[in-house]
């Protein structure tokens, strides 16, 4: 008995493979971030992120992090800016 009389003859064909492409209204999230959390985080992310899919408008992570995490990071981060913007203008005023 050979090695082809093995395989499945449906799958035994060479399969041919598409490279993704854009396709009309879709966006393309060209980068990757990778974040390290605990399983507790982790499960918590994954079980908002499903009810996002099943019961919200199916957004993917990336746009759930582009229109709810980045706007709430930024405004957490609001008074470290102005911190930031102060100790710069008085470091242009000691030159």
């Amino acid at each position: 008995m050979s090695n082809l009389d093995l395989i499945d003859r449906a799958t035994a064909t060479r399969r041919r493979i598409r490279k993704r492409r854009a396709q009309a209204g879709s966006s393309t999230h060209s980068h990757c971030v990778r974040i390290r959390l605990t399983a507790k985080a982790s499960g918590q992310l994954a079980s908002l992120q499903g009810l996002c899919w099943r019961y919200g408008k199916r957004e993917s992570l990336a746009a759930l992090f582009e229109s709810v995490c980045l706007p709430a990071l930024r405004e957490h981060v609001r008074e470290y800016a102005d911190r930031a913007r102060e100790d710069r203008g008085g470091a242009q005023c000691a030159r």
